[in-house]
């Protein structure tokens, strides 16, 4: 992601996507959310299938695509219900990787 201009992304042998990179992330970015709980969220959350859970120091950082406004306020009630503070919300640039995989979901019949 540091290193190229641009990106092409096959998958079958066919081209999905030959963009600049900072294009590639912005078809992605209205949708990309990474919310940061304080506790060990880990384990508790059922639904949060291609979605990124990592811990940093004391808090629990869920990151990734959210397309629906209502998962995104489901995974915040469920966390408020298991009592884990919230610590940040914010819509973040996803990275190439998660656009990747995003694009050949997307491809795949």
């Amino acid at each position: 992601q540091e290193l190229c201009d641009r990106v092409a992304i096959m998958n079958n042998g066919r081209l999905v996507a030959d963009r600049p990179v900072g294009e590639l992330l912005r078809l992605f970015s209205d949708e990309h959310y990474r919310i940061r709980f304080r506790g060990d969220v880990n384990g508790r959350l059922a639904d949060v299938t291609g979605l990124k859970v990592e811990r940093i120091e004391d808090d629990t950082v869920i990151s990734g695509a959210i397309t629906d406004q209502d998962r995104l306020y489901d995974i915040l009630d469920k966390t408020r219900g298991f009592g884990f503070p919230l610590v940040s919300v914010e819509r973040a640039e996803p990275d190439l990787e998660e656009v990747f995989v995003k694009l050949l979901e997307e491809a795949t019949p």
